[in-house]
């Protein structure tokens, strides 16, 4: 019986197929063949794994230390040499190199290489993209192999190289090509598709690191924006929807027209209000904030307008209202909403007539304050179910301002993030300098019901847990683990929840499991994972980051 495992494997399935056959054999044949089947299984055991076998091997092995590194601590000039550095030297290539498109699109700039290439290209060297196989790739944006390059059309040959064989990789950040691996060979038919998975994976990674090395250079831009801001800045925002109201507070702020701020909670509507009273001529005078939720319904109109001594039980002194305290500045009335419905009347004459009278008094105070006001919900909807007077909300919606929840200004949060990054720090006297990219791209993906006040208070808590110069975690519950924390399991906290939450919850839980097992399947291969669950490599990405599933985790160990 010959030793090579190939014919060993040839062995064992004319074992299997000889028992098969033989289903009338006594238990003597029986016990043969599987003592004879034992002793194939030890061979096959004992013998040298294929070369082919041993080569991915290392490449998941190179795969997995590359993604342990520190990465986004170095910098990306040092990593992508070490990388290029590592696949040659690991898996035996003849030449692999990394090639970044230049700002204009129009050339591939070589980054870093290991191998045939010195002394014939150096770094900095420009390819336009309309040549050699690269450039196609570039075009195409897939990969592309040539096993034997005197054949393809597309292959640009470097005088003094031996290449033979070629592979390169498009290096995708989210959808859009920043540049390629090449990968050469000095013999024929050198790469097959063991080959081509491993190298889409190392691709990718060489993307993503890239992708949070820049990542961290834009984080940095952003400490150095914020330190043109005052530390009364507190309204900030980068994005086309920030940037409108922006503009619409700036045309506003001077006059002393009503303003009607609407949004969702936690998205800074007092912080909208207080920069439109900071940039009107009203700035030095008083900003007086009511939460008009918080106050008891029976002591609204003493909180609004103040009450005179004696005016009723416990009344035992004069009071000042808010609104008089407002005099000459500016009334802020959040949750509007919430103001009772008979006492709407008394506050629409205020407004109108800028004069009122205390609780218990009798004599007409003159008052000059402008009215902003602000809500989460709709004060249409609520007039038209007669909770809210129709004059009242047409007086105090003479310019309404919308803001935007986080999630569909995702471009402000990185300058947020910054931003009470550096509050936090100031609070507790830590020394936090960054932002880890993987945690900079939690952030981005939360889809943050609480809004601004949420990011503010995730970034407090986390660094107040940190422990190194790096914002190195978050904690990001998603809904429904924030219900089962409160209620216990799915079917406890169901009973509160309405139907279409229950099936949302449902759906992320069976979606976060399966990709579990996707990777596990797969022993983490990306390519191969997005392969078999019918979506790219991008949009997978994006669901392990929501999930906050490491690829890592369900990689061969070393």
């Amino acid at each position: 019986m010959s030793t090579e495992k190939g014919d060993l494997s040839a062995e064992v399935r004319e074992l299997l197929r000889a028992i098969a056959a033989e289903t009338e054999a006594g238990s003597d044949q029986v016990r043969q063949w599987r003592d004879q089947a034992r002793q194939l299984i030890r061979r096959l055991r004992d013998q040298p794994p294929y070369p082919q076998e041993r080569k991915r091997d290392l490449q998941l092995n190179l795969i997995k230390r590359l993604g342990q590194q520190d990465i986004w601590q170095r910098s990306l000039e040092d990593f992508l040499d070490t990388a290029v550095m590592s696949i040659r030297e690991s898996l035996s290539y003849y030449n692999v190199s990394c090639f970044m498109l230049d700002s204009t699109g129009r050339h591939l700039v070589l980054t870093a290489h290991a191998g045939a290439y010195r002394g014939r290209v150096s770094k900095g060297d420009h390819q336009e993209v309309e040549q050699g196989i690269m450039g196609w790739v570039v075009r195409h944006r897939r990969m592309l192999l040539a096993n034997d390059v005197s054949r393809e059309p597309h292959y640009l040959a470097i005088p003094g190289l031996a290449t033979r064989s070629e592979i390169c990789l498009p290096l995708f950040m989210g959808e859009k090509i920043e540049g390629v691996l090449n990968v050469e060979s000095d013999e024929v038919d050198a790469f097959d598709q063991g080959d081509v998975m491993a190298l889409e994976a190392l691709a990718q990674q060489i993307a993503e690191i890239t992708q949070m090395h820049r990542q961290t250079q834009a984080f940095e831009r952003l400490r150095t924006e914020l330190e043109g801001y005052r530390a009364s800045d507190q309204f900030l925002g980068r994005s086309p929807a920030m940037r409108q109201v922006f503009s619409l507070i700036d045309s506003v702020a001077d006059s002393d027209i009503s303003v009607l701020l609407w949004g969702e909670t936690g998205t800074g509507k007092e912080l909208a209000a207080q920069r439109i009273h900071q940039q009107s001529a009203r700035r030095d005078q008083p900003f007086v904030a009511v939460n008009c939720a918080a106050i008891p319904e029976q002591l609204f109109e003493s909180e609004l307008f103040g009450h005179e001594r004696s005016a009723f039980t416990g009344a035992d002194r004069r009071r000042i209202g808010k609104l008089e305290l407002a005099h000459g500045g500016t009334l802020f009335l959040d949750e509007v909403a919430e103001i009772p419905y008979a006492l709407q009347a008394k506050l629409l004459r205020a407004v109108e007539s800028r004069r009122f009278t205390r609780v218990g008094g009798e004599k007409e105070i003159e008052v000059d304050a402008r009215i902003l006001s602000a809500t989460n919900q709709s004060l249409e909807e609520l007039e038209r179910q007669g909770r809210f007077r129709r004059d009242l909300y047409f007086r105090l919606n003479a310019v309404q301002v919308h803001l935007l929840p986080l999630r569909e200004r995702q471009e402000d949060i990185p300058l947020l993030a910054a931003h009470f990054l550096r509050k936090a720090c100031a609070k507790t006297g830590k020394q936090i300098s960054s932002i880890a990219p993987p945690v900079l791209s939690a952030l981005m993906a939360h889809t943050w019901p609480g809004n601004v006040r949420e990011l503010e208070n995730t970034i407090a808590r986390a660094v107040l847990l940190e422990q190194t110069q790096c914002l190195a975690q978050v904690h990001l519950p998603t809904a429904g683990q924030d219900r089962a924390a409160a209620g216990g399991s799915l079917s406890d906290a169901a009973e509160e929840m309405a139907l279409k939450e229950v099936c949302r919850i449902a759906l992320e839980q069976a979606e976060r499991e399966y990709l579990r097992r996707l990777l596990t399947r797969t022993r983490g291969n990306i390519s191969q994972a997005a392969c078999l669950a019918g979506i790219n490599r991008r949009t997978l990405y994006n669901k392990l980051e929501r999930y906050q599933i490491k690829r890592g985790d369900f990689l061969p160990s070393s």
